[in-house]
C-alpha cells in the first residue's frame, strides 16, 4: 500500500510538475539510453514533466 492517500499523493505530483514546467523544459541538452547504453540528444526522448530532468527516465 503507498503511505499517502490518493489526494495527497495528487497534491504532491502537481507540486513537483509545477515547479519542473516554471524551470522551463529540458534541462539537460544529452542523455543515455538505458537499453542500448548510447549517449543520445535530449530530443530523442520524451519529455515527462515530473521528473528533474524534463525527460522520461
Amino acid at each position: 500500500l503507498a503511505y499517502r492517500c490518493k489526494v495527497c499523493r495528487r497534491q504532491q505530483h502537481q507540486k513537483r510538475k509545477l515547479a519542473n514546467i516554471a524551470a522551463g523544459g529540458p534541462s539537460v541538452v544529452e542523455k543515455e539510453c538505458k537499453r542500448c547504453q548510447q549517449v543520445k540528444p535530449a530530443t530523442a526522448f520524451k519529455r515527462h514533466a515530473y521528473t528533474t530532468t524534463g525527460l522520461i527516465l
